[in-house]
């Protein structure tokens, strides 16, 4: 292929959902035959959509659904909106083993998400801390 894994995450990040989801055949049908990791009343009959993002911050959720795979502008966008009065903030993603991921790029977002489709789950989680 002839790039180093950081080229490759930004190439991976400008391809639309439909191609992206080649990449990863495997999770996609697991994901699509478990009826999307848990039913938030998105599209059925098994169709394929991206997990939720549900943002926390002092016991208050809302709920993100990302319109692509490379959303961080788009969900930084939705907290700025939501969340007017923030004036500095991180975004911080727990794994199952419990490290502690913080989101700052799309290659994060891409991360998140793809663990979500992996592990059969309808959202993330994911904390703000101010």
């Amino acid at each position: 292929v002839g790039k180093n894994l950081v080229e490759l995450r930004a190439y991976l990040g400008d391809l639309p959902m439909r191609d992206l989801r080649m990449f990863d055949l495997k999770a996609y049908h697991n994901y699509a035959k478990n009826g999307g990791g848990g039913g938030n009343g998105g599209g059925g009959g098994g169709a394929f959509a991206l997990p939720v993002i549900q943002l926390h911050l002092n016991g208050n959720i809302q709920q993100f659904k990302p319109p692509k795979f490379a959303c961080f502008g788009d969900l930084m966008s939705f907290i700025m909106r939501t969340y007017n009065n923030l004036q500095s903030f991180k975004l911080m993603y727990q794994q199952d083993d419990g490290g502690w991921i913080r989101i700052s790029t799309d290659t994060h977002i891409q991360e998140c998400l793809k663990l979500a489709v992996e592990s059969h789950k309808g959202f993330v989680d994911v904390n703000i801390i101010i």
